[in-house]
């Protein structure tokens, strides 16, 4: 594997195993989360690396906004999208373009994606644009499971976060095991972090009251089940995307955390209620009874000023809310959006770009 091969396989590493929870199971709304419905295929995950396809598209952009356009592949489901600006195939578009005006825009497309699918709907979109389609290397998915392996424990304040291929001899019964695969939310990204780091002290002050976790985008579980190890006494997860919290009940069987303590719920437009016969399905969000004394919810900032309404009512007399998948420069909109319905809302941290804003609920009369 050439050098060039190895350090896009790490970009690709980065962008898909990293942590993201915050941006891709929550970040659609209207057309597009639709889109992005019809274009899964809600198939096991026990093989996440198998059928890889990378999607290449020329683009002039000088008619396509790039970074709109990779926003877009992201929506749709692409685990991980690259653009570079690029003078090749400069022959396949407007030949009075300079160089400089073409991007080469590379994403990688799970096997749960239907690619033809994928392929009508940028055409649709953007008619004029190159598109191709081929399987990812498999020298390049080698690469990627050793990278994967590679991962390090994580730490946050007291919790720690492990992985199937770390070492299990010294871990202790508040460590949280979580598996590898695209259901993100790993502990590795600041927004994660910093909803972990203020877990831990919230909950502190709520010792021995049996307090409740909410956490709503739960993607992996990777919040709700941390609370669950250090002191919650119930959580509830939800989140749109059946994948997500087919990984988050399985993290939650691997630390032994049963339905009992955690509930798992489905924000889908489709209400459907789990049967034996399809144990795909999880309860619809309207069954997630009563409120909680923490909910934190970690989701782009767009999203979080629609659900503000719906997390108030969510969040129990007293209790506090915390807000992330906020950059710095949205602190000023989400706390305009949450001080109608909370008390207090600041922002409490930020970290790399990202901020997480607190607020409280009075107690109701």
């Amino acid at each position: 594997m050439t050098l060039l091969q190895q350090l896009w396989c790490i970009v690709l590493i980065l962008c898909w195993f990293g942590d993201h929870n915050c941006v891709y199971s929550w970040r659609f709304s209207g057309f597009r989360l639709q889109t992005f419905r019809s274009l899964k295929n809600f198939g096991s995950m026990e093989s996440a690396y198998n059928n890889i396809k990378q999607l290449t598209v020329v683009s002039p952009c000088n008619t396509v906004d790039i970074d709109s356009f990779t926003e877009m592949l992201l929506e749709w489901g692409c685990s991980s999208v690259s653009a570079e600006v690029t003078a090749e195939n400069r022959s396949e578009i407007a030949h009075t373009l300079m160089p400089w005006e073409v991007a080469l825009v590379k994403a990688q497309v799970p096997k749960e994606i239907d690619v033809e699918r994928l392929i009508e709907l940028i055409r649709v979109e953007y008619p004029h644009l190159t598109v191709k389609v081929e399987d990812l290397e498999e020298s390049a998915i080698d690469w990627v499971r050793q990278v994967e392996q590679s991962r390090p424990i994580i730490r946050v304040g007291d919790l720690t976060i492990r992985f199937p291929w770390n070492s299990l001899d010294d871990r202790d019964s508040t460590d949280l095991l979580l598996e590898g695969g695209i259901a993100f939310g790993t502990g590795e990204h600041p927004t994660t972090r910093l909803c972990l780091s203020w877990l831990q002290k919230e909950l502190a002050t709520r010792k021995g009251q049996r307090p409740s976790v909410l956490d709503y985008g739960c993607g992996s579980g990777v919040l709700a089940l941390s609370a669950l190890k250090i002191g919650a006494d119930y959580g509830a997860g939800v989140d749109i995307d059946v994948d997500s919290l087919l990984a988050a009940r399985r993290n939650a069987a691997s630390n032994n955390i049963s339905s009992l303590s955690l509930f798992l719920a489905s924000d889908s437009d489709v209400d459907t209620v789990p049967s034996s016969s399809n144990p795909h399905e999880f309860p619809p969000v309207s069954l997630l009874g009563g409120s909680f004394d923490v909910v934190v919810a970690n989701i782009f900032a767009p999203v979080l000023l629609e659900l503000a309404s719906s997390l108030a009512n969510r969040t129990a007399a007293r209790g506090s809310i915390a807000l992330s998948g906020i950059l710095s420069s949205q602190t000023q909109q989400v706390r305009d959006g949450f001080a109608k319905h909370f008390e207090s809302v600041h922002v409490e941290e930020e970290c790399d770009g990202w901020a997480l804003v607190v607020g409280h609920n009075p107690k109701r009369t």
